[in-house]
């Protein structure tokens, strides 16, 4: 099986029935519910190469999904849609709460100089000819370690649904 099948498959299997329970708060019928779901979770595997956090765009999907239900049906449920708005945004929160502090686990795992080349060319924006004045390094050896360190943590935090440092910093 494809890594990116196995991955939707972990993705599906974690969260498939808490998105289902939420969006079942806000929506009566059981087979409309699913059927909401099945839409984000088809949408997911379309686009989940460009997803940070699963957990925050599958909430966020699944608000957006939600709103166009009551619009088709043409219900006056806006009260309904707002909490649901706000649900998913506290959520969209908690993730982005949830993706620093797995960051910051990781990074107070790595070696102390690659916690500094870390902090100085991911947070602070220096160049890597800036940095190898610091470390006594070439650029082109700064270049390489901190590749390396940039790759330890994205294969980290690829486990909890991160793919891009940009996103989250």
């Amino acid at each position: 099986m494809p890594e990116k099948e196995i991955f939707y498959n972990e993705i599906f299997v974690k969260y498939y029935s808490i998105v289902l329970s939420e969006v079942h708060k806000y929506v009566d019928s059981e087979d409309d519910a699913e059927d909401i779901v099945q839409n984000v979770f088809i949408k997911y595997y379309e686009k989940m190469d460009e997803v940070l956090i699963a957990k925050s765009w599958l909430y966020g999907a699944a608000r957006f999904e939600v709103k166009n239900y009551y619009r088709k049906k043409d219900r006056n449920k806006t009260m309904d849609i707002n909490i649901v708005c706000e649900s998913a945004e506290c959520l969209y929160q908690d993730s982005m709460l949830d993706a620093r502090l797995v960051l910051g686990d990781v990074i107070d795992s790595m070696e102390k100089d690659d916690q500094k080349m870390f902090d100085m060319i991911a947070v602070r924006r220096l160049t890597f000819k800036e940095m190898a004045n610091t470390f006594g390094y070439s650029a082109r050896q700064v270049r390489y370690r901190y590749s390396a360190v940039e790759k330890e943590i994205l294969d980290i935090l690829r486990k909890h649904g991160i793919y891009k440092l940009d996103d989250i910093l």
